[in-house]
């Protein structure tokens, strides 16, 4: 077995880094169209950290690294990839719809 990328003691504080998803509660900007460019950078962002995290685990597992090691970020990675990666598309589709309406509104 292969020393540990990171000690048990940051590993423990890796987990901190599922709070990323508290991120999600700037979704209350979607509804009124604003704050399009940063919204979005956070959501694509997040879900990279997600991703990466996935695929460092699935790497970590592969060459043996000990499970204090594999846990944190496969809880990390599970929990941003969900959160930002199922509402993505949604916001987007929100942001598009705002967009509309603002278009509508000046049209009249």
């Amino acid at each position: 077995m292969n020393d540990g990328w990171f000690s048990v003691e940051l590993s423990r504080k890796l987990v901190w880094f599922s709070f990323l998803s508290l991120l999600s509660l700037m979704s209350i900007y979607v509804d009124r169209g604003r704050h399009r460019i940063l919204v979005l950078s956070i959501w694509t962002a997040a879900l990279a950290i997600g991703v990466s995290c996935l695929v460092a685990c699935v790497v970590g597992f592969a060459i043996g690294q000990p499970n204090h090691v594999l846990r944190p970020l496969l809880i990390v990675g599970v929990v941003t990839t969900g959160v930002f990666g199922a509402t993505l598309v949604s916001i987007r589709h929100s942001y598009q719809e705002a967009e509309l309406r603002k278009t509508l509104a000046r049209d009249i």
